[in-house]
């Protein structure tokens, strides 16, 4: 892509990302992610280069484009990509797949670190997301979570199991929310009970239950209709 951020900061055919703003660069996929959910802000990446490494800071530029599932998303982007299989573009070259076996032990180290990172991510883009700085098209509902789950199920199973992890760990996420009915919701209730000494008189958490029915309810249906708006271009 001509006058990529990429390019104007130097970078050629075959660099290696190495880190990104200190976090090591695991995959082509966190790389892709990390850049998406900081937009316009500056990002300080580590290279490798012919054996030679070298830091250079690239400020992604915010582009419209397909995200692959129907839906026009705004997003950040630095003009890097990744060979493809030319059977199925969905998946990586696999001369450029490299493929790590770790024990158990191992396995467990590396998928906390995954967690770790996608928490993060998710985190950042929630927070942008209310200041108004994130593009709504990227949350996907119910309906855009099935549609999404089944075009990565014809990338094989790997794909899928990742995605369903990923989905896990965002659901997961937002049931600690401090708000009831959900798990942080009674959590919140623990910690402030804990702290008076005393339990919150039952009046107050069934109306702070009824409120926290409605927020859940209100952000389903906004999940419902952003799909809905995604998808058509509204």
């Amino acid at each position: 892509m001509e006058n990529a951020p990429a390019i104007q900061a130097g970078l050629v055919l075959g660099d290696r990302f190495v880190e990104m703003d200190g976090q090591r660069v695991e995959s082509f996929e966190d790389l892709i992610t990390y850049v998406t959910f900081h937009n316009e802000d500056p990002i300080e990446f580590k290279l490798e280069r012919m054996g030679q490494v070298f830091k250079t800071v690239i400020t992604p530029i915010m582009t419209e484009r397909d995200d692959g599932f129907g839906n026009r998303v705004r997003v950040g982007m630095i003009g890097v990509g990744a060979p493809v299989d030319p059977v199925n573009p969905m998946r990586l070259d696999q001369a450029y797949e490299k493929h790590i076996h770790y024990n158990l032990l191992g396995a467990v180290g590396e998928a906390s670190k995954r967690a770790a990172f996608i928490i993060t991510q998710t985190v950042f883009f929630v927070s942008r997301l209310m200041e108004g700085r994130g593009d709504r098209c990227q949350l996907s509902g119910p309906s855009k979570t099935v549609k999404i789950a089944w075009q990565i199920s014809e990338s094989g199973f790997i794909s899928l199991l990742n995605f369903t992890a990923f989905l896990s760990i965002g659901i997961g996420l937002i049931n600690l929310f401090p708000i009831p009915p959900l798990d942080g919701g009674h959590l919140l209730f623990y910690v402030i009970e804990a702290i008076a000494g005393r339990q919150v008189p039952i009046k107050i958490q069934e109306i702070t239950f009824y409120i926290g029915f409605f927020v859940v309810f209100m952000f389903m249906i906004f999940a419902l209709f952003n799909d809905y708006f995604c998808w058509f271009g509204y």
